[in-house]
């Protein structure tokens, strides 16, 4: 008999590839190369399938959206602090974004959360207060255009 998976399996997959594609979207900014590549991960060669598929979509519609997230993050940041926070907070905005406007299926309360935790395990000590602001904000500049 097949065992169900239970919710704990279905989050942990998402956070495994939410760290996989800020750290393919991390590298990009320092080096920008080409999406096909980036998106092997090679890296990491112990990817189970479910976390290769979310990182690679998550990591895919981040790249080929950044434009349009930037332009997002400007104006709810206002571009001076935008230019100025580090890669790896513009990082986890960038997927986070990405996940604010293309994967309606997961709860802003999860992405901004989980944005959270990427901050504070890869960022600096008050990196993740800015980026549950910027996040909250721009969630409610969704609601408020749509």
């Amino acid at each position: 008999m097949e065992k169900k998976k239970d919710k704990g399996d279905f989050v942990s997959f998402k956070r495994q590839g939410r760290i996989l594609s800020f750290q393919a979207i991390y590298s990009y900014f320092l080096n920008p190369i080409n999406l096909d590549d980036l998106i092997l991960f090679s890296w990491n060669k112990t990817i189970p399938p479910n976390v290769y598929k979310f990182a690679r979509k998550l990591t895919k519609m981040t790249i080929e959206r950044e434009e349009e997230i930037v332009k997002i993050l400007e104006k709810v940041m206002k571009d001076p602090l935008y230019s100025q926070i580090s890669e790896i907070e513009k990082s986890i905005l960038h997927i986070s974004v990405c996940q604010l406007l293309y994967f309606k299926n997961i709860s802003t309360s999860i992405i901004i959360d989980e944005a959270i935790e990427l901050a504070k395990s890869y960022a600096t000590a008050k990196s993740y207060r800015m980026i549950n602001a910027v996040l909250d904000a721009v969630k409610k500049d969704l609601i408020n255009s749509q």
